[in-house]
């Protein structure tokens, strides 16, 4: 029932109520597979972990993850932390030049080495690597138009937003900067690509190898805006590009339209009330002397990698409570750490947090080592997510007593998160954040959090980096120990390294002064246009060079007729239309989609 907060309440719930379907979906589509043996044979390959029925239930086993590029598990004892640092400084220190001007180093992925040449027909069979959120943009001569072409095979998600708006974005870009390549007496050019919070593939696909023996991708570089996996053996030719949103892709089309860095790359200026920009230290009068010594992060619930993951079976109890027996912080806390294997990494965040408080209760301390919490909204009103993604629910009404066990369900009315007070906290600006001394940035939908991770580098503090099986391209440009601190996916090594920061604070904060000088140096013009270059320019450059067009393959042959006698003529259907002439949201326009038809743009 909707009580006080009227309309403001109910565009809340309509927008919680939308999300808790979205991850549902996702629940019952991965439960529901046939191929139950492959599904957790390919699950292992990402994430390294092994799952293994007992008992009509689900367990989770971890294991060495195998696409993690940063072996982690050697780091266990503080003499392990020491040595990684001690090698990450001496790296850093062998470039005699100021560390804010110092070049970033690059890692070597697909975008930066030489593609092998690639057909339309080769982009098109990507397509069967992929469930969704894939589309092929093929630059149209004859009508001097970009077309942006998507499956009849797959689902069409509302994370498709983010495809239209890549194909927005990079018609304009590719038109601005080959406008030799793309003109009416060129040849056609195709580039698959993806976006979305992280690559929709089948499992099954994985990891892509040779065409010439799976029949299906492999061969045509796919340029996902987006997430990518971190280990690049599973997808080899998968190019990790820049998000479609402000601190990345459109950044970028700043910088073609107007020669400028965008704001929110630079110093945060908090003139007339705005606070878009970056929250250095300098600039805001912090030091790291003064910095609050406890480990913060605010975000929202979110489903993590839902396609990609297999929900866990659990009973769907939160915890049992005795007859007259009232409902506690403590029994709360003790309900998550039983569950904590199939809670999100959210979760295990406030979960730590939880024990954390309880901890300082009993030592007297003031501050718990950690404040990991759901954030509140401007206008105070807690989210209403339950944990449906471990099918749990832990949280029952406060003060409530029962019969001897307590079973919740959807249909009951469960308490909310700050009925506990263990779960939401304060809401807080990123100049509220900057004053404390140590950030995480917990992954999300795609594994990872777009703008976080530069956000909160840019902060007088020290970073946690979580690292997961995906990762953005930005991260191949930052190095372990010497600008963050890695931290496992499961958050198990947290602690142990939050007290190895505590305990060389010379140490720590020069980690946290190489990640300030790193987004120092992005949000000046010779970092943003070195970034720039490397990161988009080249990668797109190499695929331009690599593409072989159908008058080379077919003589006398125009692309669509191609089109039409493979097997894309009736699997690839047209969803939008880019002059590229326009800027960001007015290149593209959508097409061939009545109202009602599956591929509708919602």
């Amino acid at each position: 029932m909707i009580r006080r907060g009227g309309f403001s309440r109910l565009l809340l719930l309509l927008a919680v109520s939308r999300l808790v379907i979205f991850c549902l979906n996702y629940q019952v589509k991965v439960l529901t597979r046939p191929t139950g043996v492959v599904f957790e044979e390919k699950a292992g390959l990402v994430f390294g972990t092994a799952y293994t029925d007992i008992e009509e239930n689900v367990q989770f086993h971890d294991r060495r993850a195998l696409s993690l590029s940063i072996s982690l598990e050697k780091f266990d004892l503080e003499s392990d932390y020491n040595a990684a640092f001690t090698s990450a400084y001496a790296n850093a220190n062998h470039t005699n030049v100021d560390p804010q001007r110092r070049p970033a180093r690059r890692l070597k992925t697909a975008g930066h080495s030489l593609l092998s040449p690639y057909t339309l027909q080769d982009a098109i069979k990507e397509a069967d690597v992929f469930e969704s959120t894939f589309a092929i943009l093929v630059y149209d001569p004859g009508d001097d138009t970009f077309v942006g072409l998507y499956s009849k095979d797959h689902t069409w998600r509302p994370a498709n937003k983010k495809l239209f708006a890549t194909m927005n974005s990079l018609a304009y870009l590719l038109r601005q900067l080959f406008p030799e390549r793309f003109t009416p007496e060129s040849q056609e050019f195709v580039l698959a690509i993806g976006s979305g919070d992280y690559p929709q593939v089948k499992l099954s696909k994985l990891p892509v190898t040779d065409v010439a023996t799976t029949g299906t991708g492999g061969t045509a570089p796919v340029f996902m805006f987006g997430s990518a996996f971190r280990d690049a053996s599973l997808y080899p030719n998968m190019v990790a590009m820049p998000m479609p949103e402000w601190y990345h892709l459109l950044c970028f089309e700043q910088w073609v339209t107007s020669g400028t860095v965008c704001n929110e790359l630079t110093a945060a200026t908090h003139e007339h009330g705005a606070h878009n920009g970056l929250e250095f230290g300098e600039e805001n009068g912090l030091d790291w002397d003064g910095l609050i010594p406890q480990l913060i992060w605010r975000g929202s619930d979110f489903c993590y990698l839902p396609s990609l993951t297999r929900p866990q079976k659990i009973k769907p109890y939160a915890y049992k409570l005795s007859p007259g027996q009232q409902n506690t912080d403590e029994l709360a806390t003790q309900a998550l750490r039983e569950n904590y294997d199939q809670l999100t990494h959210r979760w295990k965040g406030v979960t730590l947090t939880a024990e954390s408080e309880q901890e300082a209760k009993i030592s007297g301390s003031e501050l718990p080592w950690a404040n990991i919490k759901f954030q509140r909204t401007l206008h105070r009103e807690p989210t209403k997510y339950y944990l449906e993604d471990a099918g749990i629910y832990p949280f029952l009404r406060a003060g409530s007593s029962g019969s001897s066990s307590v079973v919740a369900s959807p249909e009951q009315d469960l308490v909310r998160y700050d009925d506990t007070g263990i779960a939401t906290g304060e809401y807080m600006r990123s100049a509220d954040l900057a004053k404390y001394k140590y950030h995480i940035d917990l992954g999300g939908g795609g594994g990872t959090t777009w703008t976080g991770t530069v956000q909160k580098l840019a902060m007088p503090g020290l970073l946690f980096h979580h690292v997961t099986p995906t990762k953005d391209y930005i991260h191949d440009r930052l190095e372990p120990w010497r600008h963050y601190i890695p931290v496992s996916h499961d958050l198990r090594d947290l602690k142990s390294k939050f007290d190895w920061a505590e305990s060389h604070p010379r140490e720590a904060r020069w980690i946290s002064n190489e990640g300030m000088a790193f987004m120092r140096h992005l949000g000046s013009e010779e970092g943003f246009g070195e970034i720039f270059r490397e990161d988009f320019v080249e990668p797109l450059r190499r695929a331009i060079e690599a593409y072989r067009p159908v008058e080379a393959t077919h003589p006398g042959v125009a692309w669509r007729d191609v089109l039409d006698a493979s097997q894309g003529g009736d699997r690839m259907t047209p969803i939008a239309e880019c002059s590229g002439i326009k800027s960001s949201r007015g290149s593209c326009r959508p097409m061939g989609m009545a109202p009602g038809d599956k591929f509708k743009l919602v």
